[in-house]
């Protein structure tokens, strides 16, 4: 299903009872997208942005997504949430409703922190 959640915002609802079981995704923006490393299509020698190590990591990475959906929870999908510091994996309902209480990619960072369950991210070291 590789069109879910192809442009969406995810939304975690904080003031429901069993609220924090999921996180839905909404129709625009682009903080929440399907869980799959895409590779170029063919090996081209001079492709110094991907290297033959970087091919095995894409495949790698995708056997480890493909094997984590053998136990997909109905009605969810694997989808990617960028949020501060990187991305991370979560089990997404899609077209959810936006509520008034939801914390979403736009919300300050210490509430994303609290409903996401992160740690502030490290600074990244100066090169």
């Amino acid at each position: 299903m590789l069109d879910f959640c192809d442009s969406c915002d995810w939304n975690v609802y904080t003031k429901r009872p069993n609220s924090l079981n999921y996180i839905s995704c909404s129709s625009g923006g682009n903080s929440c997208f399907y869980a799959q490393v895409v590779e170029p299509m063919q090996a081209v020698e001079k492709l110094t942005f991907s290297t033959p190590q970087l091919k095995g990591a894409t495949t790698a990475i995708n056997a480890i997504l493909k094997t984590v959906r053998f136990n997909t929870p109905a009605g969810l999908e694997l989808c990617f949430l960028r949020v501060e510091g990187g991305v991370m994996l979560a089990w997404v309902k899609q077209d959810g409703p936006i509520e008034g209480e939801a914390v979403t990619p736009y919300s300050d960072p210490k509430s994303i922190r609290k409903a996401l369950g992160l740690k502030k991210p490290k600074p990244k070291a100066k090169k």
